[in-house]
């Protein structure tokens, strides 16, 4: 095998054609209609691609499969999955690894499978190679431009990629992986910390605790003071801004809904930097306490500024902007209710993308307490959100050690 390798004048290690040190075929996912979604097996869709990079025990749609179906299409602990084709440019071709499942998660049509052989190299490496600028740019070269731009297993497995002995591979990513262990472990701190939030705002806002005078509403009893209104009393809508390019080294970032698909909470470090019209962009800037919804791709998909920030928001994100900070997060909270994503999901239109206009996002008949509830909500769950903004930066922080590290440690021009 080693007559095979060659060397690339920018890379200090041989490389090697990648389908030879696969274990098996590639291939594509399963594709199946809609009586057969909402249960049975995890399944990996794009949506879950764009939000994770390791996929472990990640909350997932379900899908039903037969026997067959499961033993062909599940992962494996180590199985690369590559997102085939997507309407986005950057989610062609992105790569993540399956860790630490107990179960028989099944990847979808739009994504395929590829296996490595784990006694010739660790899956870990090629997945930091391929999230590396070395890999998304060999990726780049094979990306076809059809109405939506897709990659074939067949096209990337015919890719010559570095091969570094299997025990500098594992050095090498054991450093990496130490990373991402580090920035996984503030992550599930956050989405604790958010769902403490979430329980504050169910036994205030919905299930009235502490409450003892009620009452009658057209949406049932609520507490005496209270009031039922609309979310257009609330705050000013606005649409988005449509960018002529994205991707520029600085500027004015560039808030996507694929930048909101993660958790409620958005990591700047992702979100791109865009080319403005300096005339016409100043009204579309984003300011603390802006909410932005999705009203396409994920219709109701809500986000919240926190922090000051030079950004805009695209054109498929309607702003709201309440009238107190305090509203912003007792609203970003209640866009977040099941109450909110029932309505969404009922409101959606559009026969292939579905969709939701500014007017449908606030036209929603809604309990609205007393300001000094609202206030008092704020006070209490504000220390925790800034923690949730602590953890986020020293995520940031590590993101941006682990990204600067990797083209070196793969390249080898840093030897470990």
């Amino acid at each position: 095998m080693k007559s095979k390798f060659k060397l690339n004048k920018e890379n200090y290690y041989p490389f090697v054609i990648l389908k030879e040190i696969l274990s098996e075929k590639p291939r594509n996912g399963l594709y199946k209609s809609e009586e057969f979604h909402g249960k049975g097996n995890r399944w990996i869709k794009m949506k879950s691609i764009f939000a994770n990079r390791i996929l472990s025990d990640q909350k997932m749609e379900r899908i039903l499969v037969t026997d067959d179906e499961e033993k062909k299409f599940s992962c494996s602990n180590g199985d690369l999955i590559f997102g085939r084709t997507s309407l986005v440019f950057d989610g062609v071709g992105k790569c993540c690894i399956i860790n630490n499942i107990n179960d028989r998660p099944i990847f979808e049509s739009n994504t395929f499978l590829v296996r490595l052989d784990q006694s010739k190299c660790d899956p870990r490496f090629y997945f930091y190679y391929f999230n590396s600028p070395y890999g998304r740019s060999n990726i780049y070269g094979i990306i076809r431009q059809t109405a939506a731009s897709q990659i074939t297993s067949d096209d990337l497995i015919e890719l010559s990629v570095p091969y570094p002995i299997l025990r500098l591979q594992k050095r090498i990513s054991d450093i990496c992986w130490t990373l991402d262990k580090m920035i996984l472990s503030l992550e599930n701190q956050n989405i604790y910390l958010e769902k403490i939030i979430q329980t504050i705002f169910k036994s205030w806002f919905v299930d009235f605790d502490g409450q003892t005078e009620f009452v009658d509403s057209e949406l049932g009893q609520i507490p005496k003071g209270w009031r039922v209104g609309k979310l257009s009393e609330l705050c000013s809508t606005q649409y988005g801004y449509t960018a002529s390019a994205i991707d520029h080294d600085t500027g004015t970032k560039y808030l996507r809904i694929t930048d909101m698909n993660k958790n409620p909470w958005i990591c700047w470090n992702d979100v791109p930097y865009c080319e403005i019209d300096d005339t016409s962009v100043p009204k579309y800037r984003l300011e603390k306490g802006d909410l932005l919804v999705s009203r396409m791709a994920d219709p109701g998909k809500v986000g919240i500024i926190e922090t000051d920030t030079d950004a805009v928001f695209a054109s498929y994100l309607v702003r709201l902007k309440p009238r107190s900070i305090e509203m912003s997060y007792f609203l970003f909270y209640f866009l977040r209710s099941q109450f909110y994503v029932d309505y969404a999901l009922g409101s959606q239109g559009g026969s292939v993308q579905k969709n939701m206009n500014a007017k449908i996002i606030v036209d929603i008949e809604m309990i609205i307490p007393d300001q000094f509830i609202i206030n008092s909500f704020y006070e209490y769950i504000y220390p925790l959100r800034i923690m949730i903004l602590n953890n986020l930066e020293e995520q940031n922080t590590l993101s941006r050690i682990r990204d600067s590290l990797i083209p070196k440690l793969i390249s080898g021009k840093i030897r470990v």
